[in-house]
């Protein structure tokens, strides 16, 4: 279960949240909104911080500054999943930068308590971005709240995927579909490093719906989408066969990289409702 994060805890994991100021290369039309200061602004609102991470970099110039990530969950729902009233608790994503990197994005989110893991909705109805030019923290707040309003409909959406039962071939069809979201893309970029007798690694689709527990097992779209999820983002639990010998299916590693596969495989859900 994921515990409320104290300011020490934050400031651990992602310094960049507190960062002093802004990058000097930076316009001055560039405004900076303080990620701290939204996120006190959200507790007074009961909306508490769970998780955190920052994006790694490679330019020193950018550390302190770089994208970072949090995931608020209302006190109620926390209370609501400690005591087991609960199996999935609903989220305000929030990603920012003070390195112009990126604007501030902010997201409806999904915390499923059976795996401890974190999705995204991808929806653009449940999603709001501020540039960094002439907002108040206080509008941003107003925006994450009226992300949170939608929770109804988001849980009503969860409810759908968990009715909706799917056939071999169409759980086949949503696992390749999932895979092309990352290991094609990945092996267009891979094979431009390869020499010319050389493959790059590939594996069965279908071990992306391996259900790591009994709770997981089944047909439902909602499964298959959380078992397909947390295989990509986690990696294999594992060794698969693949055409270099078993290996374990790496896990993704990337912040934007995270985000991106999570709003995707959420879409890809969604387009099976329709």
């Amino acid at each position: 279960m994921m515990d409320v994060l104290s300011r020490g805890e934050l400031e651990k994991v992602a310094p960049s949240i507190f960062a002093d100021g802004q990058l000097n290369r930076l316009s001055d039309k560039y405004q900076k909104y303080s990620t701290v200061q939204v996120a006190e602004l959200l507790g007074e609102e009961r909306w508490l911080p769970v998780f955190a991470r920052q994006q790694r970099v490679r330019d020193e110039s950018r550390a302190g500054y770089q994208k970072h990530i949090i995931r608020f969950r209302h006190e109620a729902d926390i209370n609501a999943l400690r005591s087991g009233r609960k199996e999935e608790g609903f989220d305000i994503v929030m990603s920012n930068s003070h390195d112009g990197s990126s604007c501030y994005v902010l997201e409806a989110g999904i915390f499923r308590c059976v795996c401890i893991n974190g999705l995204v909705v991808g929806a653009s109805a449940f999603s709001f971005k501020v540039r960094h030019m002439g907002s108040t923290p206080e509008e941003i707040v107003k925006a994450s709240l009226e992300i949170a309003s939608k929770v109804p409909e988001v849980a009503s959406r969860v409810d759908v995927m968990k009715g909706v039962m799917l056939s071999d071939s169409e759980i086949q069809d949503f696992v390749i579909s999932a895979y092309h979201l990352k290991w094609e893309r990945d092996k267009v970029e891979a094979e431009k490093a390869l020499e010319p007798d050389e493959a790059p690694l590939s594996f069965d689709p279908m071990v992306l719906a391996y259900p790591r527990r009994s709770e997981d097992k089944g047909n439902s779209l909602w499964s298959v989408f959380n078992r397909v999820q947390e295989n990509m983002m986690k990696g294999s639990p594992v060794r698969v066969a693949t055409n270099h010998g078993n290996h374990r299916i790496r896990s993704v590693k990337g912040l934007n990289e995270d985000l991106r596969i999570n709003r995707e495989l959420w879409n890809l859900a969604e387009s099976r409702l329709k």
